[in-house]
């Protein structure tokens, strides 16, 4: 199973990441768990900008996806902690936008290189004021860099997905009339040891293609993840090393 992935994520990333400056500099940006933590959560997006906290220049990320796609364990698993971002059995565990410090700065200074942000998740649990958190942030935050959209691989692209894609398109279109730096929008595949090994190539090419027809300016796929698959002796998991690498890209630190 994990080599299966391990071939599609080398396809997704080209090669990349087998580049040693690159593996390098994500090693550097999320290996050291002192330099990781929680920063602060916020429930509306009003609270994000009365934050002093959040009073900062550094690039942001943010992860969304359905209730109980597997968000806060793929936080976990990409910054390196076994329970920095809590997780549930039960679908809308997290409710606010909660800011994960990333890639310290210095001892004492307070200060990180990026901030990994988890959102509520959308769908059938999801509620309208997480989504309104969401619109207004995704619209207003100047430092957003990224927009990951995290599709369960067993469950396929659902229409809850395809809205979601769709809704990030016309974001990113209007960005770019907007004069500003445009954003960008990629999927990232959770929970891919659910994925049924028979006929996977073709299902992994459909599930992109029906990505793309939804949303052509949506980036290529980060990475095929699973916080619970080790792929080598290094107790490396699943992806995690492509998902550093292209949310390092996306914040400039590449």
């Amino acid at each position: 199973m994990a080599t299966l992935f391990q071939r599609a994520n080398s396809r997704i990333v080209s090669k990349a990441i087998q580049h040693s400056e690159n593996a390098e500099l994500t090693r550097k940006l999320f290996g050291f768990p002192v330099g990781v933590e929680k920063v602060c959560s916020a429930p509306t997006y009003n609270d994000v900008l009365k934050s002093k906290t959040l009073k900062h220049e550094v690039p942001e990320v943010i992860f969304t996806g359905r209730a109980n796609v597997g968000k806060s364990s793929l936080i976990n698993a990409l910054l390196g902690r076994k329970a920095i971002a809590k997780t549930s059995g039960t679908p809308g565990r997290t409710r606010t936008l909660d800011f994960y410090g990333v890639g310290s700065l210095g001892a004492g200074l307070g200060k990180h290189r990026l901030l990994a942000v988890d959102s509520p998740g959308y769908g059938v649990r999801g509620r309208p004021s997480w989504g309104d958190t969401f619109v207004k942030y995704v619209t207003q935050r100047d430092r957003l860099k990224r927009v990951y959209v995290c599709i369960n691989a067993g469950h396929k692209v659902s229409d809850y997905d395809i809205s979601m894609l769709q809704q990030l398109q016309e974001h990113c279109l209007a960005s770019s009339r907007r004069g500003g730096q445009p954003l960008t929008f990629q999927t990232v595949f959770t929970k891919s040891d659910k994925f049924p090994l028979a006929d996977a190539d073709k299902v992994i090419a459909a599930m992109v293609d029906q990505i793309f027809k939804a949303a052509p300016l949506c980036l290529p796929p980060a990475a095929f993840t699973s916080p619970k698959v080790v792929t080598d002796t290094t107790g490396k998991k699943m992806g995690i090393e492509e998902l550093r690498l292209s949310i390092a890209e996306a914040c400039g630190l590449s």
